[in-house]
């Protein structure tokens, strides 16, 4: 009597760490890897499907520092700052940036923030404003107050603004995005801040030589963790909800609350919301070694899309 055997039918992922012959194979469900997957997509459901193709909505050749939240969408082109809405139209909103520094946004209210190190401002509706401080003393008189310092890292966390400078990561007084005590309010690392990016409980530092976690929302009881000591990769930190990720295409593995995603040496790596660290391919991939300059990441249609140059050790 003949007997089906049911070859194929869910993937559970790419795997290109385990040679083809040796994968887990399962008869009684049809699970498998896929050695290669060339333009496809792998789906929650273990489905493959060809990749969507795309077209070009918007041709500006050196657009960098696209970034969006919201109704919100700006991009540095040349050295003007766009805004851009839904419809892919575009609007000058500032001239004479340093048009070679990335530009870091943050939204605060009904407003959003501006800075590269060496300009920076505020937007309100259609209006482009100084971000300056008003009040250069404190209500009782025994603090003085400075505006922003210029920084390349921006972001508004538990009612401040935080601000990146080299080693140092400034913060606001609080829910006074205009108003600095740059004697006190600060914290230093290790090494040059490259990025920041907020979960619930706290938020992730990346620097030059290693991910950190800050945790908790006031400022005196906050604390400073090590997250990830593998090197990672400028520009790529995610910020996505956490029933959006699912490590090996398992629901099981589903993350709760915020998460971060990011590009290091060692691989993609998912920060959660209490500042454990997870590699999500560690099992599965081998990803050429990526450079630390050079990244861009997004995260569209339940994926995280990341690309990179690669370290061929010249």
């Amino acid at each position: 009597m003949s007997k089906t055997v049911k070859v194929f039918s869910r993937c559970i992922g790419l795997n290109n760490k385990v040679a083809p012959m040796r994968f887990e194979y399962t008869p009684q469900h049809g699970l498998g890897n896929l050695s290669e997957a060339v333009n496809v997509d792998i789906e929650v459901t273990g489905g493959i499907k060809s990749r969507d193709g795309f077209s070009s909505l918007l041709s500006m050749e050196g657009i960098h520092s696209l970034w969006s939240e919201g109704d919100w969408c700006f991009f540095v082109y040349g050295t003007e700052l766009y805004r851009m809405n839904a419809s892919f139209v575009t609007s000058l909103q500032v001239a004479g940036l340093t048009g070679s520094a990335k530009m870091s946004y943050c939204v605060c209210g009904d407003r959003v923030f501006y800075s590269n190190g060496y300009q920076q401002g505020a937007i309100v509706e259609e209006a482009v404003e100084p971000w300056a401080n008003v009040n250069p003393v404190s209500a009782d008189g025994l603090r003085e107050f400075s505006g922003p310092p210029l920084g390349t890292s921006l972001l508004y966390f538990a009612g401040r603004v935080w601000i990146a400078d080299e080693k140092t990561l400034w913060f606001s007084e609080p829910y006074d995005p205009y108003s600095y005590n740059l004697a006190e309010n600060y914290f230093i690392f290790d090494s040059e801040i490259k990025d920041l990016a907020q979960v619930v409980t706290g938020f992730y530092v990346m620097t030059r030589h290693c991910v950190d976690f800050v945790r908790g929302t006031e400022i005196d009881k906050m604390l400073r963790l090590d997250a990830s000591n593998s090197i990672p990769v400028f520009n790529t930190f995610k910020v996505i909800d956490g029933h959006e990720y699912l490590a090996n295409g398992n629901r099981a593995d589903k993350i709760n609350g915020k998460a971060v995603l990011w590009l290091s040496q060692e691989g993609i790596l998912v920060g959660k919301d209490n500042g454990d660290v997870l590699n999500s391919t560690i099992a599965s991939l081998d990803i050429p070694k990526p450079t630390q300059d050079g990244g861009a990441a997004m995260f569209v249609d339940g994926k995280y899309v990341v690309t990179s140059e690669v370290d061929n050790g010249d």
